[in-house]
C-alpha cells in the first residue's frame, strides 16, 4: 500500500518505510527509491520504453541486500 509523502505529493512512502517516486518525461522512464533504514537509494532513468527502470531499480538494489 502506497500513501502520498506530506513532502511532496508525487512520492510515496511504503507501509515497510521505502519512499518511491516513478515518472516520465521527454522520453525517459525513471525509478527512484529509499531504503526503510535511509542508508540507500537507488535512481535510474532510461531513455527508451524498451526498459523497465522499476525492475532494474530492484535487481541493483539487492546487491545491498
Amino acid at each position: 500500500t502506497l500513501s502520498s509523502s506530506s513532502a511532496a505529493s508525487d512520492v510515496y512512502k511504503r507501509q515497510d518505510g521505502t519512499l518511491e517516486h516513478d515518472g516520465s518525461w521527454g522520453g525517459f522512464l525513471t525509478y527512484f527509491a529509499v531504503s526503510a533504514d535511509r542508508s540507500h537509494s537507488v535512481a535510474v532513468s532510461c531513455n527508451t520504453d524498451h526498459q523497465d527502470p522499476t525492475a532494474i531499480a530492484g535487481e541493483l538494489a539487492e546487491i545491498w541486500r
